[in-house]
């Protein structure tokens, strides 16, 4: 099987035969299996190629995911070849695809040492998207035998159990470069704004940031509810937990309409076709499908034009009903 890597939101059109498109074209069709529209079922696309086996294709010479793959890409593309090559799916392909809902909603594994951790570190020790991928896959079939969360790791992978102590050692360092702020965000399917605790990061050296600050309960009862992280000068991620009672919604169109105006600013034409659901090519993606329901926004594929102190007073004025945000 052949693999190949585009931009993340990527429009494609339909009847490209001999290809099958994961985690990437905002559709589910045949030779299309993706989560990222509005109207996508609450699944991963691990959890959808589980369900649509009938939409892969047969004639499938190729299998076309988005750049820097994530865990959903490695266990969607895994589940695909296999039945492609196979005609079926593994034993363990339901408890997989329950596991990346999991993991691709946000919601925290039932330990540090899991698939999702382990791939992270993986992937970083790659010099390729296809390398990390086929990586994922053997990981994944590793991983099989033990289980994907249960903490326990075949001797094969028992090195990464020192990496993610290590990884924690780097949290705590993390954690004395943030901010730590207080906020008021909506309520999920209430009327209505609750105050919870923030923390605020530039440029973290833990891999593992957004798993042991939503679990740290050292320094804020429940873990830090929402957390703004800027990965780049050019990437700002800012999140609430997938399980929690907050949501984003709204923050994202703020940002959006900021972006837009920077871009007029600065004479700079972000060329394509709208992304499904947007009013623009190439926007922060805010959540705004069933699977993250507002819990995540991520700045645009080619970068933001936003300098992160921009994005930060424009999540104050959304907090505006708090005047203990910073």
């Amino acid at each position: 099987m052949r693999y190949s890597f585009v931009e993340a939101g990527k429009y494609i059109p339909v009847g490209i035969d001999g290809k099958l498109y994961l985690d990437v074209g905002n559709a589910l069709i045949k030779g299309v299996i993706d989560h990222h529209q509005p109207s996508a079922p609450k699944h991963s696309a691990t959890h959808l190629v589980y369900e649509n086996a009938k939409l892969l294709g047969l004639d499938t010479q190729e299998i076309v995911l988005h750049q820097s793959p994530d865990l959903d890409c490695a266990a969607s593309s895994y589940l695909a070849s296999r039945y492609l090559q196979n005609k079926e799916l593994p034993t363990f392909a339901k408890e997989l695809a329950v596991f990346l809902d999991k993991v691709d909603f946000g919601y925290a594994a039932n330990s540090a040492l899991s698939l999702h951790s382990l791939y992270e570190f993986i992937k970083a020790e790659c010099s390729s998207d296809e390398e990390a991928l086929l990586k994922g896959h053997k990981l994944i079939e590793e991983m099989s035998a033990t289980g994907f969360e249960s903490g326990a790791l075949p001797d094969s992978l028992s090195k990464y159990k020192q990496t993610i102590e290590d990884d924690y050692d780097s949290y705590r360092q993390d954690y004395e470069n943030s901010i730590a702020i207080a906020c008021n965000l909506p309520i999920k399917n209430a009327n209505g704004f609750s105050e919870c605790k923030g923390l605020v990061i530039k440029k973290p050296q833990s891999k593992l940031f957004k798993t042991w600050a939503r679990n740290d309960t050292k320094h804020a009862e429940n873990g830090f509810e929402l957390l703004i992280v800027q990965l780049s000068d050019r990437r700002t991620i800012i999140s609430v937990k997938a399980d929690g009672m907050y949501f984003l919604k709204g923050l994202g169109d703020l940002i959006n309409e900021s972006e837009k105006k920077k871009l007029r600013e600065k004479g700079i034409f972000v060329d394509g076709a709208n992304r499904v659901g947007y009013d623009m090519p190439d926007p922060w993606y805010d959540g705004r499908n069933p699977s993250h329901n507002y819990t995540i926004i991520d700045s645009p594929r080619r970068g933001s034009e936003l300098d992160f102190e921009e994005v930060l007073q424009i999540v104050k004025r959304y907090c505006a009903h708090s005047e203990r945000m910073v």
